[in-house]
């Protein structure tokens, strides 16, 4: 990431951030129910950027069967290994973060973690997204170096492939965004532009579930 982002998001969030250093073994809880928005954007445009932030990411699976409906618990954990801190959305309810004035235009960081098949489309197979507006206290946070932060989520993945589980090699991704909403003729427009984004390792997840024979 550029310097002058990085200053930039500093001083956007000097109002609404939490600086992790004071919290021990900081854990998001994005499995919900999630408050949406109540106002949802008509359509969306952006695009990304290619540019990489400093951010480790990795995943672990929590438990070991998928739910009734086929979802299983990950453990999405992100780690700063720069030497400045890094400011991280971490509100997963993007309702809470609207502003009272319908017609108001604002604009939010958003975090999207996602975990995709390596050898596919590269198509998200899922996504969750984090919220942060400096403008709402305490949905922001100062990533100090060589500190984490861990999301806990709840996904739906595909079947293991014809080709058997050890087939499907997947890999996590974090993509660090501005989104501004606004309205223009009547139309609420979502303009998410990429500041930059992370990815892990490649990693096997089937043989991690003790899935049906």
């Amino acid at each position: 990431m550029r310097a002058a982002t990085v200053r930039l998001l500093a001083l956007a969030a000097a109002i609404g951030y939490i600086p992790i250093a004071g919290i021990a073994q900081l854990t998001v809880d994005a499995r919900g129910p999630i408050r949406e928005r109540k106002r949802e954007s008509d359509f969306g445009r952006g695009g990304g950027v290619g540019r990489k932030i400093p951010l480790l990411v990795a995943v672990q699976v929590r438990g070991s069967l998928p739910d009734a409906s086929g979802e299983v618990e990950i453990l999405f954990t992100l780690t700063n290994p720069a030497k400045e801190a890094l400011m991280i959305p971490f509100s997963p309810n993007p309702g809470d973060l609207e502003p009272s004035d319908p017609n108001s235009d604002y604009s939010v960081e958003d975090l999207a973690l996602s975990i995709s098949e390596v050898n596919g489309t590269h198509r998200p197979l899922t996504m969750t997204v984090l919220f942060g507006r400096p403008e709402v206290r305490g949905t922001l946070i100062a990533l100090a170096p060589g500190q984490s932060m861990r999301v806990l989520a709840r996904v739906k993945l595909p079947s293991p492939s014809p080709a058997g589980p050890n087939a499907m090699t997947l890999i996590a991704g974090a993509a660090l965004s501005n989104e501004i909403i606004k309205t223009v003729k009547g139309q609420r427009i979502s303009d998410l532009q990429e500041i930059g984004s992370a990815r892990s390792t490649p990693f096997t997840l089937w043989p991690l579930l003790d899935l049906p024979k």
